[in-house]
């Protein structure tokens, strides 16, 4: 059952839920980026002695600190989605329920079938269905851009 204070006729919930997996699918992207750059920065500078130009400018140190702050925004893009899930699961015992949801399936990467189990185990279910982890997940959709610092959310338009 989706909150009354998260349901709101000024927004149009499948716009504003394609947003929003589409914001946390890029989750995987951002960590996939991360070891990337992580990467890059073990495989070291490579010189080769002499300067060949009569600048001062070292060319290495420039693309180091556009790669330091690639990553800087990278790590900044995961800790918004992951404080915004962590801020998610702080209201209630049902909102921490529906943080759990979004981390185990946009954070963790698991199957809707390991979610189900996950969740099960973690709140000591005997059983989680896949039709109860839709419904969590759609009403964990629609209360996530709440706690997300970006606009999410898309407006309905009048129809006049």
């Amino acid at each position: 059952m989706i909150e009354d204070a998260f349901k709101n006729s000024e927004y149009d919930d499948d716009m504003t839920i394609r947003n929003v997996e589409r914001e946390l699918r890029g989750f995987k992207g951002l960590v996939i980026k991360r070891q990337q750059l992580r990467a890059y920065h073990l495989a070291g500078q490579v010189y080769d002695g002499m300067p060949h130009s009569t600048t001062n400018v070292n060319h290495e140190e420039e693309k180091e600190i556009a790669r330091l702050r690639r990553q800087e925004k990278n790590e900044f893009d995961m800790a918004l989605i992951t404080n915004a899930i962590k801020l998610m699961g702080q209201i209630d015992e049902h909102s921490e329920q529906l943080a759990t949801i979004l981390q185990l399936q946009f954070v963790e990467f698991n199957r809707v079938d390991a979610c189900c189990y996950k969740f099960a185990q973690k709140y000591q279910l005997p059983d989680f269905p896949k039709s109860t982890f839709y419904g969590y997940r759609k009403e964990a959709l629609l209360k996530f851009p709440a706690f997300y610092p970006r606009e999410l959310r898309v407006k309905r338009e009048d129809d006049d």
